[in-house]
């Protein structure tokens, strides 16, 4: 039991740690004139397709879906990963990095409240303590005590909040997912499905321009 709380934690770290260098990856991929959106559409979809390659080759029976589990797929595609990479993305814009980072991980406290209505959990005085620490870690981030700092940033807040959200929707829609499927056959799924959402958004000069610039495409291939 030991062991495996520990190899949770190195995990949690790890990806954490991954997390962080993604600004790197972006400030790189912008260098060869990508905009995010494409950097982000790339990054489901390459993501995607290896997973997809690896799965029909090792577990065809993990990407084997009925037809009632569509819809909530389709849902977590386009709510889950498009919507929160392109609000994320805007927020990141609007913010910076840093500020975008703190409010999206707002998402444990945004599953926390959505939880009641999915799944009829009850809000412990625990986690009503925890989601008013969070709300109130966001609004010193946001510097709500300064009236003309937020109406500078708002839209980047709202853009930083609505990635909590939408991340939060991922993590509800996955756990009722995987039920009935694999987290390796949901993840394939949801990003596939949440690159086809964001694929009409793609100027078509920017997709063309990944796949004939070889360092950004092995830039891309590194960040999927």
């Amino acid at each position: 039991m030991q062991g495996e709380r520990l190899r949770g934690y190195g995990l949690a770290l790890t990806a954490a740690a991954l997390w962080a260098t993604l600004g790197l990856f972006y400030r790189r991929l912008e260098g060869y004139g990508l905009s995010r959106l494409t950097i982000v559409f790339y990054r489901a979809a390459l993501t995607a397709l290896i997973l997809f390659l690896l799965l029909g080759w090792r577990r065809r029976d993990w990407l084997r879906l009925e037809r009632r589990d569509w819809l909530l797929f389709a849902a977590l595609g386009l709510l889950g990963v498009a919507a929160f990479f392109v609000v994320y993305i805007h927020a990141i814009a609007l913010v910076g990095m840093g500020m975008a980072a703190v409010l999206m991980y707002t998402a444990p406290a945004w599953v926390t409240l959505l939880s009641i209505f999915f799944f009829q959990e009850r809000l412990s005085g625990v986690k009503v303590v925890a989601v008013l620490l969070a709300c109130g870690g966001c609004a010193l981030v946001g510097q709500v005590y300064d009236l003309a700092s937020v109406r500078l940033k708002l839209l980047g807040i709202l853009a930083g909040l609505g990635a909590g959200l939408t991340y939060g929707l991922y993590t509800l829609f996955s756990k009722i997912a995987q039920r009935r499927h694999t987290s390796w056959g949901t993840l394939a799924y949801a990003l596939g499905l949440g690159a086809l959402f964001m694929l009409p958004l793609q100027p078509p000069s920017d997709l063309a321009l990944a796949v004939t610039t070889p360092p950004a495409l092995f830039w891309l291939l590194m960040l999927a």
